[in-house]
């Protein structure tokens, strides 16, 4: 008899507990976080510019130590040029070192920049890719934007003049 209202008892909980208005409710509350969730999600993946590590600075010169730079392995950078976040990226290719813009001139109204996929840079904006070795060609529209730099002692150095003629493209 016990085991028989402890069972009615139950049910009736049950009952209760996930009536439509309920489990109306839950749902609602879910989405509603969903919702939440996602709306962040956008917000943070549509940041116009990323922000990647600053070289430092001497005189008129962007200063960036190369002796850590891997073959074929873009290094990324932002720096602050007219009010601007300028982005760009050295890469050693069969021992020489190479920068670019992290923009094209076919996408870069776009804003979204290069990204790394197995050996090539690939637009995050129209999917174009290139070999990371075929850069200094600068063949197709959607090439990362070459920055004039010099090595000296195992920095590059990169003037801020060269890096503004591009802060156009940010």
């Amino acid at each position: 008899m016990f085991a028989v209202q402890q069972t009615e008892r139950l049910k009736r909980n049950c009952e209760v507990a996930w009536s439509p208005i309920k489990v109306i409710e839950l749902l609602m509350k879910s989405l509603v976080s969903l919702i939440l969730i996602l709306s962040a999600l956008v917000l943070v993946a549509c940041e116009k510019t990323p922000l990647y590590k600053e070289p430092s600075f001497e005189g008129k010169n962007y200063v960036i130590d190369v002796s850590g730079l891997s073959e074929n392995m873009p290094d990324f950078y932002s720096v602050s040029i007219d009010n601007r976040r300028v982005s760009f990226f050295l890469v050693l290719v069969n021992g020489e070192v190479q920068a670019y813009f992290d923009a094209c001139r076919k996408c870069y109204p776009h804003k979204k920049g290069y990204r790394l996929y197995d050996d090539f840079v690939v637009c995050k904006y129209c999917g174009e890719r290139y070999a990371v070795y075929t850069l200094k060609k600068g063949i197709g529209s959607c090439y990362p934007i070459h920055i004039n730099g010099t090595v000296l002692n195992g920095k590059y150095l990169i003037s801020t003049e060269a890096l503004s003629i591009g802060a156009k493209y940010f």
